[in-house]
This record gives structure tokens, sequence and C-alpha cells, in this order.
């Protein structure tokens, strides 16, 4: 039997397998059980014959929803939060005239502070999301830009979902702590670890709400694997 700290590590959905071998480098045994599934929503282009500035993409759910529609896009400017994001769009992007302008951004606020100063006046931006993000299309309209914010993909929560023993929970979302605060088991932590600060203010708000659910929270440097490594080898 294993003697290792276990950590739960319930996403990315699609990358699993790289953030438990991170955990795994930082000395823990990992248990990869997602709390949320991804169901992709195609949608059509904003506006029949509209065009854009920006696209803006701050996760790589959206991208099956979206390919079908980069041809449409032009020459417009990118705006991406996360390294894995950025890379799988540019396999997909392939050799249309799109520019990655910023990022790969640490998460959305970290994307504002570098996007902010080279957003002109009444932008377009076309930003695909998930159906419960609504931050980056409030923040750029309140800048008194142009948002079509169709929804790429849908999270459903495993609420039935048995939570397993563990040491500390990672999460990579909001969705994914919002399903965390809604599972049937009310499930408790005395260590959680965040992507990002996105993620990170949604575990404070259940903290705050649900006195005894998250005791401690952690956020990591990086979006990605390595931080994770990282900061479990001094935890």
């Amino acid at each position: 039997m294993s003697t290792l700290a276990r950590i739960w590590i319930t996403g990315p959905v699609k990358r699993l397998a790289a953030w438990c071998a991170a955990a795994r480098a930082g000395g823990w045994e990992p248990i990869a059980e997602p709390l949320v599934e991804i169901e992709p929503q195609p949608f059509a282009w904003p506006a029949g014959s509209m065009t854009f500035d920006w696209l803006c993409v701050t996760s790589a759910n959206a991208l099956p929803s979206l390919a079908p529609h980069l041809v449409r896009l032009g020459a417009a400017r990118l705006a991406v939060v996360g390294e894995a994001t950025e890379s799988a769009l540019r396999s997909l992007v392939g050799g249309l005239p799109l520019e990655f302008a910023v990022g790969p951004c640490r998460d959305t606020k970290h994307l504002f502070t570098l996007w902010t100063p080279l957003l002109g006046a009444a932008q377009r931006v076309l930003w695909p999301r998930s159906d419960l993000a609504i931050d980056v299309a409030v923040a750029l309209r309140g800048l008194g830009h142009t948002v079509a914010a169709p929804i790429a993909y849908a999270n459903h929560p495993r609420l039935e979902l048995v939570p397993p023993e563990c040491d500390a929970v990672f999460f990579a979302s909001p969705s994914a702590v919002h399903a965390y605060a809604a599972n049937r088991a009310r499930p408790r932590t005395h260590l959680a670890f965040a992507i990002g600060s996105t993620t990170a203010e949604a575990l404070a708000a259940l903290r705050s709400d649900e006195a005894g659910r998250i005791d401690r929270i952690e956020v990591l440097d990086a979006p990605e694997p390595h931080a994770l490594t990282a900061r479990l080898g001094g935890a």
C-alpha cells in the first residue's frame, strides 16, 4: 500500500494524464476523477456577416466548436489564456493570417493586464465560452467594446460522484469548484490547489459560505503541470 500523500486531480478533463504525471513528479499519488463532464456546443457564426478585430480563447474546451469558424476570422488578432490552449489553437490555425498578439496568459486577470493597452476604441471581439462564464464579456463591454460570446461548451457537474479519500484536491476551473460544492457527499479538504486566480476566488467564496469545506488554498504560479509539481514538492 502506498504511503504517499494523495491528491485528487479533478481536471482539466482533457489533460488529466499530464496533471497526474505532474503530481507524481512532485512526490504525491494522484487520483484522476473529474468533477465535471465537458460537452461541446456547436454555435452559429454571430450576426451573419459580422467581422471581428479579436478572437479571445480562454479554454481549449472551446476549440472543437470554434474550429469550423476560424476561416471567417480573416486577420483577427488573438488573445489566449494557457500554454496548452495556445498550442492547440496554433495547430488548428495552420496557415491562416491570424496573429497571436496576447498570451499565453496565466488567467483572465493576467489576460486583461496585457490586453487592455493593446485594445483600440470600440473593438469587436469573438469570445467562444463555457455555459457558466461571463467575466470576459462583462469586462470588455464595460470598456465599450462589442462582444459576441457564443456558448462553445457546457459543463455538467457529476453530482453523484463518490469523492475519493485524499490529502488535497486540485481544481482547474471555477466550474469544478461549483461541482465540488454541489456534490451530494459534501466533500471537505484541508488543502486545495487552484490552477489560477479565478479558480482561487471560487474556492475562497466556498470557504466563506461553508466553513469547514476548504481550509487552505494554494494558487499555482502558472496554469501548467510543472507549476503543480513545484508546489507539491514544497507542500
